[in-house]
Order: structure tokens, then sequence, then C-alpha cells
């Protein structure tokens, strides 16, 4: 029995850290559909941003039901990265084992 827990619960422990991964790349997918249908309908920002809307301002639009956390630390939000073009550069999850999100990780 010794043998088979020492075996079994390294690969659990494993197996529920990806799953957590995989939890906060598609909540980061949920975060970058918001953000493109408040684009769609036009709706403006006018925070740190210039006109981006952050995690927070997307909540308080209706385009995401709460405030995201992360599955990895549950005391960890996720902040949203743009390019000089005001595309998506990257959704993170500072300080979590995994923090770029979006786009999702390869490994």
């Amino acid at each position: 029995m010794g043998i088979l827990a020492a075996i079994a619960i390294p690969r659990l422990t494993g197996f529920q850290s990806t799953a957590k991964v995989r939890s906060d790349v598609a909540t980061a997918r949920t975060i970058a559909g918001a953000v493109s249908i408040a684009e769609a309908e036009g709706k403006t920002f006018n925070m740190a941003t210039a006109g981006q809307p952050t995690v927070a301002e997307l909540v308080t639009a209706g385009y995401l039901a709460e405030n995201p956390k992360s599955a990895q630390d549950n005391t960890k939000g996720f902040t949203i990265a743009y390019t000089a073009n005001w595309d998506i550069a990257t959704i993170k999850v500072t300080g979590a084992t995994v923090e770029t999100v979006y786009p999702a990780p390869t490994n």
C-alpha cells in the first residue's frame, strides 16, 4: 500500500495543478470574449488603459458577472495587458505558478 501511495499521490497532485492552470486559461478566454463583446458594442472605457477595459470595468459594465479569481491561487485576480494597437497582448495571474494564461501556454 505504501508503494502505491508513493506513486499515486504525486501524480494526483500533478493532475490537480494542470487542471487549475487549464481553468485559468478558460477564465482568461472568457475575459477576452468579454473585451471583444464590449468592443463590438462600441462600449468605451476611460480608465488607466486609455479606452481599453480592465477586468474590474468589465464587471461594472456587466460584461462579466463577477471579478474572476484564479483557480491556482484564489487570492489572485486577472490583469489584461494591451499592445500598442490596443489588442489584447496577454492576460495574466500575477504570482501564480503559470502567470500568463492568455494566450494559452504551449506546454
